[in-house]
């Protein structure tokens, strides 16, 4: 978590957290798939830390900086995906020039907001941003297939994420919605309802 502008982790069995050095101004952290490293964005750059906070690795450095619904996805194969200036784009994760993964434009999007890895890395979760329109809430495969799960009239999505429970969580305006859904079969179960009001997906 941030705090203070400053990275913190803490272990669920010890109440001291630890906080991670030479992280000021940080955003959007992230964890590998295994959970062996965390990454985060730092003015322009895209950075790599084991949990413990050694072994800092720049991954790579975004010409475009990062916008304020930027995010992170660490997906299989090691590579991570994150909000560009528009698109989505992908780096090895071991470091390496930045291209591009999903173009706006191909999807007639004008960007995506706050992307989420899925469990294992196995694709990710997204807001597409169309204008004019309605925001989506989309899954991309591995290989950059988009589907379309969710869209609400006159919503104001952010924040998608995957919940243990086998929901998805997501910001409707000012609130905190849920929704089932089947990774497997790649669509919803049912209807969104709303489970928060007053609150952030975190």
């Amino acid at each position: 978590y941030i705090n203070n502008g400053k990275l913190y982790v803490r272990r669920l069995d010890s109440w001291e957290p630890i906080e991670i050095p030479e992280t000021d101004g940080c955003a959007a952290p992230f964890w590998s798939p295994d959970v062996s490293w965390l990454a985060f964005m730092q003015g322009r750059n895209l950075w790599k830390i084991r949990p413990d906070g050694t072994q800092r690795t720049l991954i790579c450095t975004a010409t475009e900086g990062f916008s304020r619904v930027t995010g992170g996805a660490w997906l299989t194969g090691d590579r991570i995906v994150y909000r560009g200036k528009t698109d989505l784009m992908v780096v090895p994760a071991t470091g390496g020039t930045p291209s591009t993964f999903v173009a706006a434009k191909g999807i007639n999007a004008v960007d995506f907001h706050e992307p989420d890895a899925l469990p294992g890395g196995e694709g990710l979760v997204t807001v597409v941003h169309r204008k004019p329109g309605v925001d989506t809430i989309s899954l991309v495969s591995v290989d950059g297939a988009v589907d379309s799960l969710i869209t609400i009239p006159g919503g104001e999505l952010g924040h998608p994420c995957y919940a243990a429970s086998g929901h998805l969580l997501f910001n409707n305006g000012p609130d905190i919605w849920a929704v089932r859904i089947s990774l497997a079969d790649r669509k919803i179960l049912g209807d969104p309802f709303s489970v928060a009001r007053g609150a952030v997906v975190p």
